[in-house]
């Protein structure tokens, strides 16, 4: 399952999950570099590791939406 880091509060990280969701981590989960708006995988086993192709690619998508209303 795949989530974006929405904000920190405290300890925790709120995630919005695919499915417009919203779930609380405790930050000593997460890889150590997360920060908000990296794409998270959420693994079945576990394991939570950041997405760096999935950001990149919503990155340029909201970077082609700021182009497109800035015109």
């Amino acid at each position: 399952m795949k989530g974006i880091i929405d904000r920190f509060e405290g300890e925790l990280a709120v995630i919005e999950l695919e499915n417009k969701t919203f779930m609380n981590i405790h930050k000593k989960l997460l890889p150590n570099d997360c920060k908000e708006g990296d794409v998270v995988v959420l693994s079945r086993d576990g394991t939570i590791e950041i997405d760096y192709n999935a950001y990149k690619k919503l990155r340029e998508e909201i970077d082609n939406l700021m182009d497109e209303l800035f015109e």
